[in-house]
């Protein structure tokens, strides 16, 4: 009976120390999370756009103003209004529908003509039917 009761208190115990020790390991073995962006740098994400004038996104609020080509360099030039303060726009990436960064003929032109409002973004992209893009507007921290 002594002998029942001492190897009962020891299947306890040892459940208990079982118990104990899975809980500390899970919480002292758990993955690393991603550390987060640097703080000073921001994007924004224009959602779906279509190279069609008055075409106006559904995430931002980008509207396409205009569209024309230059036959003499064989570019597409696409005027995007955006409701951002163009000072906060460093970077313009332009993302196809698959995802990858479509290649820009020219660096994308910050427009800041505020007493014409003509505010907004110019691209000038290889020649092509209509097709859809989004833009990533990106702030980066200026160096002092």
């Amino acid at each position: 009976m002594v002998f029942e009761q001492n190897f009962i208190r020891i299947i306890l115990i040892s459940i208990w120390l079982q118990g104990c020790a899975s809980s500390y390991g899970s919480q002292s073995h758990n993955s690393p999370k991603a550390a987060p962006p640097p703080p000073d740098i921001t994007t924004l994400d224009t959602g779906y756009l279509e190279t069609t004038p008055g075409y106006t996104g559904s995430v931002l609020g980008a509207e396409i103003i205009g569209v024309s080509d230059s036959t003499a360099e064989e570019l597409q030039i696409i005027e995007v209004s955006i409701p951002v303060d163009p000072d906060q726009v460093d970077e313009v990436r332009i993302i196809s529908p698959s995802g990858s960064t479509l290649k820009q003929e020219r660096q994308a032109e910050i427009l800041r003509d505020y007493e014409n409002n003509n505010v907004g973004i110019k691209l000038y992209l290889p020649k092509q039917q209509k097709w859809g893009f989004k833009l990533k507007l990106i702030d980066t921290p200026e160096d002092n």
